[in-house]
């Protein structure tokens, strides 16, 4: 699920540029004083420390998948111990060496299909969980720093071999996360559609 998991939060960081530079203002307008603050993006997905919302929603992406999961990885156990049979497959008859062949070859053919119909489709349900959370955050941070007077936000994860010295306090990452999570408090688990297939 970690792979997942980062992809989710890969795909936060690429909107998260995105909404940055269409925050811009004017460029022909009057130039104000830049006041530059730093944001941990990855550290919204933290399943302890932080967005609750998102990582709920990422948590219930999740579960929709591990169905999926199972099955996969049973696929994965039976065609790895065919494996093993047909490399001993000299005392073998042929007849049975070709039968456990070809199941081995239709395991293989099975997994492949599976995967990439479960890729397609969890990143459907991502953008059908994750898209409108991911929105909300982005707005809420672009009111978070109007109202702190910063002017421009960074991801210094994406940063860091930059950076060779900054101030702590210039770090809102935990202070937004705080805010947008007592503003927007998690009751119920976010709405699913019938439990599909993780890939």
């Amino acid at each position: 699920m970690k792979t997942f998991r980062y992809f989710v939060v890969t795909t936060f960081v690429l909107l998260f540029a995105v909404f940055s530079v269409s925050a811009q203002t004017n460029p022909l307008a009057k130039p104000a004083p830049a006041t530059v603050a730093f944001i941990n993006v990855p550290k919204f997905g933290d399943s302890k420390a932080g967005i609750k919302r998102y990582v709920a929603a990422a948590d219930a992406l999740d579960r929709e998948f591990e169905v999926r999961d199972r099955e996969l990885k049973a696929i994965a156990d039976k065609a790895a111990a065919l494996e093993n049979e047909l490399k001993g497959g000299a005392t073998m008859k042929p007849d049975v060496y070709q039968a456990k062949r070809d199941e081995y070859e239709r395991l293989k053919r099975e997994f492949t299909f599976k995967q990439e119909e479960g890729k397609a489709l969890y990143q459907k349900r991502q953008n059908e969980l994750l898209g409108p959370v991911t929105e909300h955050i982005l707005k809420e941070l672009d009111a978070f720093a109007k109202a702190n007077g910063i002017k421009v936000v960074l991801d210094v994860s994406k940063l860091a071999e930059l950076i060779v010295v900054y101030s702590a306090d210039a770090d809102i990452t935990n202070a937004f996360i705080a805010d947008y999570n007592a503003k927007n408090p998690v009751t119920t688990t976010p709405a699913t559609t019938t439990p599909v297939k993780r890939p």
